[in-house]
């Protein structure tokens, strides 16, 4: 399979986070574009509201950037237990960020990678359970692999373009992290 369901252990300080992202005092801010591109023909830019944690290194930073104090010690170790309950060996974090999308226009966002210039893995934890919103996950080839997610639902995918389909109703909060 191009993804691997993960198993969730559902620690303490997985809790914690959730819960604190899905309170009320958490802050999001506002982006226009969850790929910073124009979409095309068929895809939508899908607006969101995140939060980063760890921004990972572009053209212009050769390493990560830390955007949340707060956050950055209790996502490292969500990373860190997850990874290791499923016994995937790790040596990087580039980038951890909190998503929350909403239904716009229904169309997808374009085929994407969150890092272009290098190998890099894909870890998506749902924290919220929302009808829709749908990721698709793209072979070499071209050939696509739809996940319909669940609260508390995490994959994990190799250096693969993917796409996200906006909620049909609801919100669709996601921890993402890349890694190597």
């Amino acid at each position: 399979m191009i993804y691997e369901i993960l198993e969730n252990p559902k620690t303490e300080e997985y809790c914690q986070l959730k819960n604190h992202i899905l309170s009320h005092e958490f802050n999001w801010f506002y982006n226009p574009s969850t790929i910073g591109l124009d979409p095309g023909s068929g895809y939508s830019a899908n607006y969101v509201y995140g939060h980063k944690i760890l921004e990972g290194p572009n053209a212009n930073r050769y390493f990560p950037e830390v955007f949340s104090e707060k956050l950055i010690g209790h996502g490292v170790k969500i990373v860190e237990q997850i990874l290791n309950h499923n016994n995937i060996k790790f040596t990087f974090i580039y980038r951890m960020v909190v998503n929350s999308t909403f239904y716009d226009d229904g169309l997808p966002s374009p085929p994407h990678l969150d890092h272009d210039d290098f190998f890099h893995k894909n870890l998506i934890v749902y924290l919220n359970e929302f009808d829709g919103g749908n990721i698709d996950i793209f072979e070499d080839d071209g050939t696509m692999y739809s996940y319909k997610p669940h609260e508390d639902d995490i994959i994990t995918f190799d250096f693969k373009k993917h796409s996200v389909n906006q909620p049909t109703s609801g919100r669709r909060v996601v921890f993402v992290a890349t890694y190597l």
